[in-house]
């Protein structure tokens, strides 16, 4: 297997089921905090498929995808900076 640590992935259109967001604010009433890179981390936030294409075939991917009636949507970018990013609750958390 050949990895990279110069790829990584910016999360620019992050938008979670809200039970992901349930399940941190009643972690204090069980006497924990979660914090939102350790939600990120934990949980993936609800995503459970992703596919990387060319950015120039993005369109075609998503339209494809959409007429076989699966909802899809673009989710954010392939990076040379070798970390996990992603844009969350305004801030920019870095996962790797």
């Amino acid at each position: 297997m050949i990895f990279s640590l110069t790829i990584g992935f910016e999360f620019t259109n992050f938008k979670p089921q809200p039970i992901f967001n349930l399940i941190q604010q009643t972690a204090p009433e069980v006497g924990g905090v979660i914090t939102d890179e350790e939600m990120l981390k934990t949980f993936n936030m609800g995503w459970g498929f992703a596919v990387v294409v060319d950015k120039t075939d993005a369109d075609e991917v998503i339209t494809v995808c959409e007429k076989s009636g699966t909802e899809a949507e673009q989710i954010g970018k392939v990076t040379s900076s070798g970390k996990i990013v992603a844009h969350y609750k305004n801030k920019k958390l870095e996962l790797r």
